[in-house]
Order: C-alpha cells, then sequence, then structure tokens
C-alpha cells in the first residue's frame, strides 16, 4: 500500500460488504459510496490540501506562534476543507450506513492502515509526538504557558499511545 491508500483509509470507510463509505459529516449527514477510481481521486485532493495547509502554516510561523496571519490562515483553511468536504460527495451516490463493523474487522482494518504506513515510518511518528511531548513539557517550564504545555503534553501523549499501538497491532 501506497500514501494514496492511508489517506484513503482516514476519508473513507472500508465496509465488511466490500463497499467505500464517505460519512463527511458523521452520523449526522448523508452516506456516500464510492467507486474505486472516485476514492483514489478524492484521497489524492485531500492528500494536496494537506501539503497545502502544511506549507501555509510553515510559511506563516515566525517568532510570535500565534500571530494573526497564522490563526486567520488557520481558519481560512480549515473552512476550506468544509467547502472540499462538500465538494467530495459531488457525484456520489448515496447509501444506506453500514451497520456498526465487528471488533474482528476493524482490528483488520487497523492492521492494514497499520501496514500501509509501515513499522519505520510508524516509529518515527512515534518519536516524533514523544519529541512533541518533550516540546511541550519544555514551553510549560521555559515559557511559563502552562495550559499551552498541558494541550501539548496531553494531545502528543495520546497520539503516542495510539501510534504505539498500532506499532504493537504490525508485531501481532
Amino acid at each position: 500500500m501506497k500514501i494514496i491508500d492511508v489517506s484513503s483509509n482516514m476519508l473513507f470507510f472500508h465496509a465488511e460488504d466490500g463497499r467505500y463509505i464517505f460519512q463527511p459529516w458523521g452520523k449526522f449527514g448523508g452516506c456516500y459510496q464510492l467507486t474505486e477510481k472516485q476514492r483514489i481521486v478524492r484521497a489524492v485532493a485531500n492528500l494536496l490540501y494537506y501539503f497545502l495547509l502544511f506549507g501555509v502554516l510553515i510559511s506563516y510561523i515566525g517568532p510570535d506562534l500565534l500571530n494573526k496571519k497564522l490563526l486567520i490562515a488557520f481558519v481560512l483553511l480549515m473552512v476550506l476543507h468544509q467547502f472540499l468536504l462538500c465538494l467530495y460527495t459531488l457525484g456520489l451516490t448515496k447509501t444506506e450506513a453500514p451497520e456498526r463493523p465487528s471488533q474482528e474487522y476493524r482490528q483488520k482494518l487497523g492492521k492494514i492502515n497499520a501496514e500501509a504506513m509501515g513499522k519505520s515510518f510508524l516509529w518515527f511518528r512515534f518519536i516524533g509526538a514523544l519529541a512533541f511531548i518533550g516540546l511541550g513539557v519544555l514551553i510549560g517550564f521555559v515559557l511559563g504557558k502552562l495550559f499551552l504545555s498541558f494541550l501539548a503534553v496531553t494531545f502528543f501523549g495520546f497520539c503516542a499511545v495510539r501510534i504505539f499501538r498500532q506499532i504493537k497491532r504490525l508485531e501481532s
């Protein structure tokens, strides 16, 4: 599997009956079925969006991490993402929501996703999450920004646990 499959697996649910399902607004919105070609096109578009998001956010980061330009760019990019979700539904047929998958099937999907990323990339992500936890602690001690430190440690702590579980899935 490649990066397109990883992106696709983040956006679309592969139901036990073989359908690819897209629920952009979760339980509160419609449920759409995709063909293989539609899945790939939308996964590529989403990857391009994330590269754009990363580029814009990096270009606005300066000495003051929370400047107005960065916050405005972030809000505009979130609005753009909601617009993309609406565009993704164009040309898709509405379908019934799939039944809740069994625990075994969810574990199988988790292992497929972990295999798609690869063990070395998962370890890289895990070490990155640990580095951001350390950075969060450093922000608290050096800058005295305890709330920001708490948010960073909590968020990246959950990320590290989830990534570590993916690594363990590969080993089982």
